[in-house]
């Protein structure tokens, strides 16, 4: 989420809280996500971000970008429980971005 606080307001809403509230439970949420980013995630490490970002440029004149999404749909073995319906597209498939094999 940007800092719109239009959809602050509306999660807001939707959960019966105040706008700020919303804000300073979504800044929470993804504080806590950060935290554990170099728990569960690894990405590329130096010289393949500079491989990825020259290989960009020269192929797509896209300076200074290391990974593209391209709205690739990926099969889930079932319906997320909480809000499963904004996961899965019509095709019942989850979009997923795909690093920069382009």
């Amino acid at each position: 989420m940007s800092d719109n606080g239009a959809k602050f307001s509306l999660v807001g809403r939707m959960f019966h809280i105040s706008k700020g509230s919303a804000r300073a439970c979504f800044d929470r949420v993804l504080n806590a996500v950060l935290s554990l980013k170099d728990t569960f995630y690894s990405g590329p490490k130096e010289n393949e971000r500079s491989q990825s970002s020259d290989r960009l440029f020269v192929t797509h004149g896209f300076p200074d970008c290391i990974g593209c999404i391209d709205g690739t749909l990926i099969n889930l073995s079932e319906k997320p429980q909480w809000m499963g319906h904004d996961f899965f597209s019509s095709k019942t498939r989850i979009r997923c971005s795909c690093f920069n094999n382009l």
